[in-house]
């Protein structure tokens, strides 16, 4: 270009920054800031006593360059200024988090590669101190397989295929006492809870009341639960009761009361089971 200057030529004027208002020169290790037009720069060359301009990797004889030739220069070096800034911008913030993006997809991947474990736990909703919750049975149904285990607070399942993740899977319950479960889900965590709660089986005693060796169906016979206010029952005609147990009261065995007159008592503990009924005999005085 011929308004560069002669290789060799060490000018001591440097621009480093542009704007559309204003130039930013480095003039002898000093920074300025001045007004962008060729006046303004001239000036500043004048008082260094050198024409010479660098301005980015080129040199330029001030005096050789009109302010239309000037103006393009500086416009140049504007631009690539500007792409300059972009790019390192983009070095500096965009690839990092990139790369951290990368990275977290690539553990995300691999995380949801692996075999699943899978705790299912149980939340007894009707807890008793004489009815605790033992030998439940919780199922995991996953695919096409099926797993079975004996617990009483939690089940862990182990070595779930990893493509089992998002899918349905069906969760069962069952134990003695209980009302079974079956909760159908999309596996998305590792953890399930299941909420349990007691059955009615121990809720009622029922039953017959008979004279011994007659058969003969006993009416107006009291039939009670010892030491449990208000559970008690009258035999009707037919020589039949029911007993209401409260959820506190509730046993696998009752102390079970009847009494006549003319009768004697019959007290002794009879297991509580569901629509079984319970045949008492009464002797007569």
């Amino acid at each position: 270009m011929k308004n560069q200057a002669p290789a060799g030529s060490k000018p001591n004027i440097v621009i480093r920054g542009v704007t559309a208002q204003t130039i930013t020169l480095v003039v002898d290790g000093e920074v300025r800031e001045i007004a962008n037009d060729t006046d303004a720069l001239t000036v500043v060359l004048a008082q260094q006593d050198s024409p010479h301009l660098q301005v980015g990797e080129k040199i330029y004889n001030i005096g050789d360059i009109g302010q239309a030739e000037f103006k393009t220069i500086i416009n140049r070096y504007y631009q690539e200024s500007r792409r300059s800034f972009y790019l390192r911008l983009f070095l500096a913030v965009f690839v990092p988090v990139l790369a951290v993006i990368i990275a977290y997809l690539s553990y995300r991947n691999w995380v949801l590669r692996q075999p699943l474990v899978v705790t299912v736990s149980i939340v007894n909703l009707t807890p008793h101190p004489f009815l605790p919750l033992e030998k439940a049975a919780v199922t995991l149904v996953y695919g096409d397989k099926s797993e079975t285990q004996e617990v009483e607070k939690e089940a862990i399942f182990k070595g779930i295929p990893a493509s089992s993740r998002g899918k349905n899977v069906i969760v069962r319950f069952q134990a003695e006492g209980f009302i079974p479960v079956e909760k159908s889900l999309v596996l998305k965590e590792n953890h399930i809870t299941l909420q349990v709660r007691r059955n009615d089986a121990l809720a009622k005693i029922f039953g017959v009341v008979k004279e011994q060796g007659t058969g003969i169906r006993l009416e107006k016979v009291t039939v009670s639960i010892p030491g449990a206010k208000d559970v008690e029952a009258v035999t009707d005609k037919e020589g039949k009761f029911v007993l209401a147990i409260p959820f506190a009261l509730q046993r696998k065995q009752q102390r079970v009361r009847a009494y006549k007159p003319g009768y004697k008592e019959w007290d002794r503990f009879e297991p509580v089971i569901e629509n079984q009924e319970t045949i008492i005999s009464l002797q007569r005085e």
